[in-house]
Protein backbone atom coordinates (compact mmCIF):
# COMPACT_ATOMS: atom_id res chain seq x y z
CA UNK A 1 0.00 0.00 0.00
CA UNK A 2 1.11 3.37 -0.59
CA UNK A 3 0.42 6.29 2.04
CA UNK A 4 -0.24 9.12 1.05
CA UNK A 5 -0.64 10.20 4.63
CA UNK A 6 -0.85 8.70 8.31
CA UNK A 7 -4.34 8.78 7.40
CA UNK A 8 -4.72 7.70 3.58
CA UNK A 9 -3.41 4.69 1.96
CA UNK A 10 -3.74 3.50 -1.96
CA UNK A 11 -3.75 -0.10 -3.28
CA UNK A 12 -3.12 -0.58 -6.98
CA UNK A 13 -4.52 -3.84 -8.41
CA UNK A 14 -4.41 -6.10 -11.39
CA UNK A 15 -5.54 -9.66 -11.83
CA UNK A 16 -7.98 -11.65 -13.87
CA UNK A 17 -11.97 -11.93 -14.37
CA UNK A 18 -14.13 -14.26 -15.07
CA UNK A 19 -18.05 -14.17 -14.78
CA UNK A 20 -20.47 -16.73 -15.49
CA UNK A 21 -24.30 -15.61 -15.77
CA UNK A 22 -27.14 -17.58 -16.86
CA UNK A 23 -30.53 -16.14 -16.60
CA UNK A 24 -34.13 -17.63 -17.67
CA UNK A 25 -37.23 -16.38 -17.84
CA UNK A 26 -40.56 -17.48 -18.56
CA UNK A 27 -43.38 -15.01 -18.95
CA UNK A 28 -47.49 -16.19 -19.57
CA UNK A 29 -49.82 -14.33 -21.30
CA UNK A 30 -53.74 -15.61 -20.73
CA UNK A 31 -57.55 -14.33 -19.86
CA UNK A 32 -59.09 -12.01 -21.93
CA UNK A 33 -62.66 -12.29 -23.80
CA UNK A 34 -63.15 -10.92 -27.25
CA UNK A 35 -65.41 -7.97 -27.50
CA UNK A 36 -69.05 -8.89 -27.53
CA UNK A 37 -71.47 -7.71 -30.30
CA UNK A 38 -68.77 -7.89 -33.17
CA UNK A 39 -67.44 -4.67 -32.02
CA UNK A 40 -63.94 -3.70 -34.67
CA UNK A 41 -61.12 -2.78 -33.19
CA UNK A 42 -61.64 1.05 -34.95
CA UNK A 43 -64.58 1.59 -32.20
CA UNK A 44 -61.13 1.64 -29.75
CA UNK A 45 -59.35 4.62 -29.44
CA UNK A 46 -55.88 4.86 -30.64
CA UNK A 47 -56.24 0.99 -32.39
CA UNK A 48 -55.89 0.19 -36.07
CA UNK A 49 -58.63 -0.19 -38.14
CA UNK A 50 -60.45 -3.52 -39.22
CA UNK A 51 -58.82 -5.67 -36.53
CA UNK A 52 -61.08 -7.97 -34.55
CA UNK A 53 -60.30 -7.76 -31.13
CA UNK A 54 -59.95 -11.48 -29.56
CA UNK A 55 -58.77 -12.36 -26.58
CA UNK A 56 -57.10 -14.96 -25.31
CA UNK A 57 -59.56 -16.43 -22.97
CA UNK A 58 -58.36 -19.84 -21.27
CA UNK A 59 -55.31 -19.96 -23.87
CA UNK A 60 -51.79 -19.56 -22.87
CA UNK A 61 -48.54 -17.90 -25.03
CA UNK A 62 -46.05 -18.93 -23.02
CA UNK A 63 -42.70 -16.37 -23.65
CA UNK A 64 -39.46 -18.38 -22.60
CA UNK A 65 -35.69 -16.78 -22.67
CA UNK A 66 -32.64 -18.62 -21.98
CA UNK A 67 -29.47 -16.67 -21.63
CA UNK A 68 -25.91 -17.80 -21.11
CA UNK A 69 -22.61 -15.86 -20.93
CA UNK A 70 -18.98 -16.78 -20.26
CA UNK A 71 -16.19 -14.51 -20.29
CA UNK A 72 -12.95 -13.75 -18.75
CA UNK A 73 -10.42 -11.09 -19.19
CA UNK A 74 -8.04 -8.46 -17.24
CA UNK A 75 -8.95 -6.57 -13.88
CA UNK A 76 -7.24 -3.04 -12.73
CA UNK A 77 -8.06 -1.67 -9.98
CA UNK A 78 -7.47 0.27 -6.98
CA UNK A 79 -8.31 -0.01 -2.77
CA UNK A 80 -8.72 3.22 -0.61
CA UNK A 81 -8.24 3.09 3.17
CA UNK A 82 -9.13 5.99 5.34
CA UNK A 83 -7.57 5.24 8.58
CA UNK A 84 -9.38 6.47 11.74
CA UNK A 85 -7.41 5.76 14.22
CA UNK A 86 -7.39 2.16 16.64
CA UNK A 87 -7.60 -0.50 13.67
CA UNK A 88 -10.67 0.89 11.70
CA UNK A 89 -10.97 2.53 8.76
CA UNK A 90 -13.54 3.47 6.03
CA UNK A 91 -12.46 1.86 2.67
CA UNK A 92 -13.45 2.77 -0.96
CA UNK A 93 -12.30 0.85 -3.77
CA UNK A 94 -12.92 1.24 -7.47
CA UNK A 95 -11.92 -1.70 -10.39
CA UNK A 96 -12.71 -2.22 -13.93
CA UNK A 97 -12.84 -5.16 -16.29
CA UNK A 98 -12.67 -5.85 -20.22
CA UNK A 99 -13.77 -9.19 -20.30
CA UNK A 100 -14.14 -11.34 -23.65
CA UNK A 101 -16.72 -13.96 -23.91
CA UNK A 102 -19.27 -15.60 -25.11
CA UNK A 103 -23.14 -15.36 -24.85
CA UNK A 104 -26.36 -17.38 -26.09
CA UNK A 105 -29.11 -16.28 -26.18
CA UNK A 106 -32.50 -18.61 -27.40
CA UNK A 107 -36.12 -17.29 -27.27
CA UNK A 108 -39.20 -18.93 -27.59
CA UNK A 109 -42.87 -18.62 -28.06
CA UNK A 110 -45.95 -21.11 -27.57
CA UNK A 111 -50.07 -21.11 -27.91
CA UNK A 112 -51.58 -23.61 -25.94
CA UNK A 113 -53.49 -24.18 -29.12
CA UNK A 114 -50.85 -25.53 -31.00
CA UNK A 115 -49.40 -29.01 -30.71
CA UNK A 116 -47.53 -29.97 -27.17
CA UNK A 117 -43.54 -28.52 -28.23
CA UNK A 118 -44.69 -27.08 -30.91
CA UNK A 119 -43.65 -23.19 -31.32
CA UNK A 120 -44.75 -20.54 -33.48
CA UNK A 121 -41.52 -18.62 -32.58
CA UNK A 122 -38.08 -19.87 -31.78
CA UNK A 123 -34.90 -17.78 -32.46
CA UNK A 124 -31.55 -19.07 -31.38
CA UNK A 125 -28.17 -16.20 -31.57
CA UNK A 126 -24.68 -17.21 -30.24
CA UNK A 127 -22.21 -14.20 -29.97
CA UNK A 128 -18.68 -13.72 -29.32
CA UNK A 129 -17.76 -9.76 -27.40
CA UNK A 130 -16.32 -8.36 -25.28
CA UNK A 131 -17.89 -6.89 -22.32
CA UNK A 132 -16.67 -4.22 -19.90
CA UNK A 133 -17.49 -4.53 -16.11
CA UNK A 134 -17.43 -1.86 -13.92
CA UNK A 135 -17.30 -2.30 -9.54
CA UNK A 136 -17.48 -0.07 -6.44
CA UNK A 137 -17.12 -0.81 -3.02
CA UNK A 138 -17.73 1.53 -0.07
CA UNK A 139 -17.63 0.17 3.86
CA UNK A 140 -15.70 0.04 7.09
CA UNK A 141 -12.92 -2.25 7.99
CA UNK A 142 -11.57 -3.17 11.45
CA UNK A 143 -8.03 -4.77 11.17
CA UNK A 144 -5.41 -6.05 13.49
CA UNK A 145 -1.88 -7.66 14.05
CA UNK A 146 -1.43 -10.25 16.09
CA UNK A 147 0.94 -13.19 17.10
CA UNK A 148 3.75 -10.14 17.39
CA UNK A 149 2.94 -8.91 14.15
CA UNK A 150 3.66 -11.86 12.36
CA UNK A 151 0.07 -12.46 11.47
CA UNK A 152 -3.03 -10.20 10.77
CA UNK A 153 -6.92 -10.26 10.94
CA UNK A 154 -9.11 -8.03 9.14
CA UNK A 155 -12.96 -7.92 9.34
CA UNK A 156 -15.02 -5.36 6.80
CA UNK A 157 -18.89 -4.39 5.61
CA UNK A 158 -19.77 -2.78 2.96
CA UNK A 159 -22.03 -2.33 -0.14
CA UNK A 160 -20.61 -4.35 -3.57
CA UNK A 161 -21.96 -2.46 -6.60
CA UNK A 162 -20.76 -4.31 -10.05
CA UNK A 163 -22.44 -3.12 -13.67
CA UNK A 164 -21.92 -4.79 -17.11
CA UNK A 165 -22.36 -2.81 -19.36
CA UNK A 166 -23.82 -3.86 -22.73
CA UNK A 167 -26.24 -6.03 -21.15
CA UNK A 168 -27.50 -3.46 -18.55
CA UNK A 169 -27.33 -5.79 -15.61
CA UNK A 170 -26.61 -4.44 -12.03
CA UNK A 171 -25.64 -6.32 -8.69
CA UNK A 172 -25.18 -5.00 -5.88
CA UNK A 173 -25.77 -5.67 -2.21
CA UNK A 174 -23.98 -5.62 1.27
CA UNK A 175 -20.79 -7.69 1.84
CA UNK A 176 -19.24 -9.01 5.31
CA UNK A 177 -15.85 -9.89 4.89
CA UNK A 178 -13.02 -11.64 7.13
CA UNK A 179 -9.53 -11.56 6.30
CA UNK A 180 -6.63 -13.76 7.87
CA UNK A 181 -2.66 -13.55 6.80
CA UNK A 182 -0.29 -15.61 8.23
Amino acid sequence: AFFVSQYLSFRPFWGVKTGWIKVTQTTRYTGGDPLEGGQKANQLPNVIENIQVLGLQNNVVATTLNDTYWGIGPRVGCDSKWHMGAGFSIEGDVAAALLYGFNKARTKEAYSLYEPGETFFDVKDNVRLVTPVMEMKLGIRYDTNVNDDKQHFGVGFGYDTQYWFPDDIMLYGFTLDFRFDF
